[in-house]
């Protein structure tokens, strides 16, 4: 099942979505270093906004 979700932060849809559940599972690409200097680390964003 999938489902297009519309919102202005990725890192905010992550966490919302994520209150359903107990894990949140994210993997990162070959390219994240450029990736990460360009544009921040949503993982890292996700984990500190992520209820605990």
């Amino acid at each position: 099942m999938f489902k297009i979700i519309a919102r202005d932060s990725i890192v905010d849809m992550i966490v919302e979505e994520s209150e359903n559940y107990d894990l949140i599972v994210m993997g990162a690409s070959n390219d994240w270093k450029f990736k990460q200097q360009m544009f921040g680390t949503i993982i890292n964003e996700v984990a500190n906004k992520a209820a605990s």
